[in-house]
């Protein structure tokens, strides 16, 4: 039973050790775990401290702030540039077609365009029209519906021409009707009213003929006099007595009249259309210009960014000379060369912000300030979002989230504030200062330069002392914050310490029960080895004794 009741107790030690240690070990994760959020929270308040991030994103807003000025101004400076007219490249903006014309679609980026625009207006005013002002029309023989030309729109067509001869019983015919040539959206948007008068009094377009037959034929075409019959089912052979000869004669007059108006349509259409390639080709070659300069500023701002950025740290620095501040120069170059792809990228946001402002107008300035505030305040909104979603910010208080969002509209107010601030600033210099009006090549004016970069400057400067005093507002609640939790943790700490001490305690006495049951069960095998030595040597000696007294015996007998 008192075996039974020892091993009993062993096991229990036993259990009671293997505990010990397993909480030992639980307890040095906690312990680490405890000091890795302590190393954490430190270095969160030292950020919040600092507050080198907030100067970091103020200049952002800056900088960006200044670029997108800067595209859109180059887009407005191409406008300009461009008579007043937006970005389009399209063909219909440049080359004049007969199609369109008829339509009354003019090209609206041609230089010829005010020509146009009268010829489609003087062409117009050719025909008849109603109360409403739509164009009358009417039925030809050969059923063709045609426009109702005025009675006095042939005019500048007859106009001391040839009349023929009375005494023959002629008139001069236009073998091409002036019907025809008034008519005819082709003749009219290539050929002024010199040049289709010059043919319809050509020697090809105007010939003698019977006065009766021309008078009949009127302001038809030939092949729909020849080839219809009139309102009572007669041909000309039929009530002008046409002879076949004559009718060969004005079939083939009208098809040469024909070919010669062709080829004059076709010449005057060329020209159009090598005018509009011109006028296309010398947009394209204006608007590659400003994209150009767009690039080179949006790099300049860039490398300027770079500048600043270490001209600010040099300012923060101890030791300021000139071997320092130069020592920042280069590393700003470094930097910039080092990220040039990343700043290829502003470039082509650049370049599209001001397309999009050569193509639909100043109102992307407008909308780019617009796109500033939403981004600035879509990325504090969504750092608001995800701070009040954040599990640990659960508990923070009302004050800090308010603060959070009205960084929002600050943002926004920096943003909007700069395009004011730019335009006010670049008026003003140049009413004060005239000279500033010089244009710097790809650069622009110096005054809209200087206003731009000013302005940007000013409401940034204005927005980032703002910002900075509401985050510096949040950053304090937040290292209260911080400082509340770093001093939970460390009495979590301590208690963990403590609770260490008292296992490493326990395990320390564990250690000594264990050690002294080891020196009992020693003392025990001990006696009992010295016991059964003792029970052996007495065997032993009574062994010896008794082969002793055999011997005396042995020898008393041998002596009697």
């Amino acid at each position: 039973m008192e075996n039974k009741n020892e091993s009993l107790e062993i096991t229990n030690n036993e259990l009671e050790y293997g505990n010990l240690i397993d909480l030992r070990s639980s307890l040095q994760v906690e312990l680490n775990d405890i000091l890795d959020e302590l190393s954490s929270i430190e270095e969160d308040r030292e950020k919040l401290q600092n507050n080198q991030y907030l100067e970091e994103a103020i200049q952002d807003i800056i900088w960006d702030q200044v670029q997108n000025q800067l595209a859109v101004q180059i887009g407005e400076e191409f406008i300009k540039d461009n008579n007043g007219q937006k970005l389009d490249l399209r063909k219909e903006a440049h080359i004049q077609t007969a199609e369109n014309f008829e339509k009354g679609l003019i090209v609206t980026h041609n230089a010829d365009r005010s020509i146009y625009e009268d010829r489609y207006k003087d062409w117009q005013g050719k025909f008849e029209k109603d109360e409403f002002g739509n164009i009358r029309t009417h039925t030809t023989r050969s059923g063709k519906t045609v426009n109702t030309i005025k009675k006095d729109a042939r005019e500048f067509l007859d106009k001391n021409r040839p009349k023929g001869s009375k005494e023959k019983g002629t008139d001069m015919d236009h073998t091409i009707s002036a019907g025809e040539i008034i008519r005819d959206s082709k003749v009219n948007a290539f050929m002024d009213e010199d040049q289709q008068y010059a043919f319809a009094n050509s020697d090809i377009n105007l010939n003698e003929m019977r006065a009766s037959v021309n008078r009949a034929k009127g302001s038809k075409s030939v092949p729909e006099y020849l080839d219809y019959p009139n309102s009572k089912g007669q041909y000309p052979k039929d009530n002008q007595n046409l002879t076949e000869l004559e009718e060969k004669q004005m079939r083939e007059k009208y098809k040469l009249a024909k070919d010669d108006l062709d080829k004059k349509i076709d010449e005057a259409e060329k020209r159009a259309i090598q005018s509009g390639k011109k006028s296309r080709r010398k947009e394209a070659l204006k608007v590659t210009g400003k994209a150009l300069k767009a690039a080179v500023l949006q790099l300049l701002t860039e490398f300027l960014r770079e500048i600043v950025k270490k001209f600010i740290s040099w300012l923060g620095e101890k030791e300021k000379n000139f071997g320092t501040f130069i020592a920042k120069v280069k590393e700003a170059i470094s930097n910039f060369m080092s990220n040039l792809s990343h700043h290829v990228l502003g470039v082509g946001q650049s370049m599209v912000t001001m397309l999009a402002t050569s193509i639909i107008g100043p109102v992307v300035g407008t909308f780019m300030q617009v796109w500033t505030f939403i981004q600035q305040g879509w990325r504090s909104l969504t750092e608001a979002i995800d701070y009040l979603k954040n599990p640990e910010n659960k508990n923070k208080s009302t004050s800090v989230k308010m603060l959070e969002i009205g960084k929002i509209i600050v943002a926004g107010v920096t943003a909007a504030g700069a395009i004011v601030l730019s335009s006010a600033i670049g008026v003003t210099l140049l009413s004060i200062f005239p000279p500033l009006a010089v244009e710097i090549p790809l650069l622009g004016s110096l005054s809209g330069l200087i206003g731009t970069f000013m302005g940007a400057t000013v409401a940034g400067i204005a927005g980032a002392f703002v910002l900075k005093l509401i985050d510096q507002m949040i950053v304090e609640k937040q290292i209260d914050e911080l400082t509340n939790k770093k001093i939970d943790k460390y009495n979590d700490k301590l208690i963990v310490q403590d609770q260490m001490n008292a296992v490493e305690m326990a395990l320390v006495q564990v250690d000594k029960m264990e050690s002294l049951s080891q020196m009992e069960d020693r003392h025990r095998q001990a006696g009992k080895i010295m016991r059964d030595e003792l029970s052996f040597l007495l065997e032993e000696k009574e062994k010896n004794d008794n082969e002793f007294t055999e011997i005396d015996a042995l020898l008393a007998e041998l002596m009697d």
